[in-house]
């Protein structure tokens, strides 16, 4: 009988954590598809459309200047990627001289480990993941 208001709080607690935690992952992901949502030319019009709340007829006048600074919005997001890559590559070629090769080592063997720009996945250390990926290609 003594151990039943223990188990009760232990229990309470052990649920509390759990909803905390599903919680907290759910919100982040929100939050992150949101953040990924700038990224598209759709995701730039509907936040825009959605923002601004047009009648049909401002619709029609809207899309295309939606249109083409989505266009130009992507545009200048492919350019700052593939500058911030040759940034990389630079700093890099500037610090391998004054690295030990272990060192050398420890930072390409992270740099190798992070996916690619943009979210692309990098299926090449997970080979159950490429597999998955493959056969959702292919339906």
């Amino acid at each position: 009988m003594k151990n039943k208001p223990v188990l009760i709080i232990a229990l309470t607690l052990v649920i509390g954590f759990f909803l905390g935690f599903l919680t907290s992952g759910i919100i982040r992901n929100q939050q992150l598809k949101r953040f990924r949502s700038f990224s598209s030319a759709e995701g730039f019009k509907y936040r825009t459309l959605r923002m601004v709340e047009p009648t049909e007829e401002q619709k029609k006048d809207l899309l295309p200047v939606l249109e083409k600074f989505a266009k130009k919005s992507q545009d200048v997001r492919k350019e700052y990627a593939k500058e911030f890559r040759n940034l990389l590559k630079e700093y890099h070629s500037e610090l391998k001289p004054l690295l030990t090769d272990e060192q050398i080592q420890k930072m390409e063997s992270f740099s190798q480990r992070k996916p690619p720009y943009k979210g692309r996945r990098n299926f090449q250390h997970r080979p159950e993941m490429r597999r998955k990926r493959d056969t959702l290609r292919n339906r």
